[in-house]
Formats: structure tokens, sequence, C-alpha cells
């Protein structure tokens, strides 16, 4: 018990040392890391994920060179990815090639992820995709997602994230999504220790 009494009478300066301390160590305790919400080690492990993101209207061009129907669309998404419970701020910036005869197109896109209660990025990548549909803002997008991801513990080398995504886009302007194999997608998502044996 006296142990306990001097350290609260401990001279102003201490007390402020040790509370920085203790905020310091619960942050690092507290920041979230994709890989330690997804798997449970250091080794490869199944990833699912799911995703929901807003954007202003897309920028909509002419693209002669795929034929009458040709079209580039571009749009940055602004949301959240949650895995395994965890959710994490997702900014998504998509550029699609487009036939809107044909309804068929591709898509490029670059995702970063965010911790939302400290703002440090835990994960980036980029996705390749096939487009489908006959609507530029009713859009189906089924491809890769691929990237790196903080690893479960510090001393852990990166995460490499490598997943099937499907993306549905609705009104142009809201794009849903899942990796891996959240609810039945036929599919899996990967993460492996990106290492060089």
């Amino acid at each position: 018990m006296t142990h306990r009494i001097r350290a609260l009478a401990a001279p102003p300066h201490r007390i402020g040392w040790k509370l920085a301390t203790l905020v310091a160590l619960f942050a690092a305790v507290g920041s979230a890391s994709l890989a330690a919400a997804a798997t449970s080690g250091a080794g490869a492990g199944r990833f699912a994920a799911t995703f929901d993101a807003h954007a202003g209207l897309p920028l909509i061009k002419s693209c002669p060179a795929l034929g009458p129907g040709g079209q580039k669309i571009e749009n940055r998404y602004r949301g959240t990815m949650t895995a395994n419970g965890e959710e994490y701020a997702l900014n998504f910036t998509l550029e699609a090639l487009y036939d809107s005869t044909a309804g068929l197109g591709s898509a490029e896109g670059r995702w970063q992820l965010t911790d939302p209660r400290t703002s440090d990025v835990v994960g980036r990548g980029e996705a390749i995709a096939v487009v489908r549909g006959l609507d530029p803002a009713q859009l189906e997008l089924i491809g890769l997602l691929m990237g790196q991801v903080d690893p479960p513990e510090p001393d852990l080398p990166t995460q490499k994230l490598l997943g099937t995504v499907a993306i549905s886009i609705t009104d142009g302007t809201h794009m849903t999504g899942a990796v891996g194999d959240p609810g039945g997608m036929p599919s899996a998502g990967l993460l492996l220790p990106a290492v060089h044996c």
C-alpha cells in the first residue's frame, strides 16, 4: 500500500512521465492490425472482408478507341472495410475502361486502409477486375485485390494480401464489395508473410 501512495505522491514531472508511458503503451496495444484481425499468427492464413464506400458523381469521358460505346469512368470512394469485426477507413480510387454497347470492360484501382483510432496507414495495394453491366452507373466488377498490410506483431514481416474481390457499383456513387469468402463467396483471400526464401 505504501508503494502506491509513494507513486501518487511522486513529483509532478515523474507523474507526467509515467502517464506519458502508460498512454504510449495503450496506444501501441490498441493500434489495429489488419493481419491480426484476419489471422492468428505469423504464417499464411485465410482472409475475408467486406467494404462499403461512397463517392461523388463519377467522371465519365468518351473513349472512341474502345468503339462507339467506349467510356473511361473514374471515381474516388471513401468508406470502411471490415475484417473479423475490426473496421478500417478505406480510400479506393477506381478507373474503368468500359464499352457500354457490349456491357464489358476492365478496371484498375488503388486502395489504402487507415486505422481510424491512430490515422496510421495499415494497408495499401491495387485491384484489377473485369467489368460487367449495361449502365455505367450500375456495374459489377469481379477481380483480384492485392497489396501489403501491417503484420499482426511488430517483429513479424509485412503481410501480402491476395484475394478475389467482387464489387457492385450503384448509382455511380455507392460501392459495396467483398474480398475472400465472406457470406459464401466461392473463392478465398490469402494473407502470407512477405518474405524471400
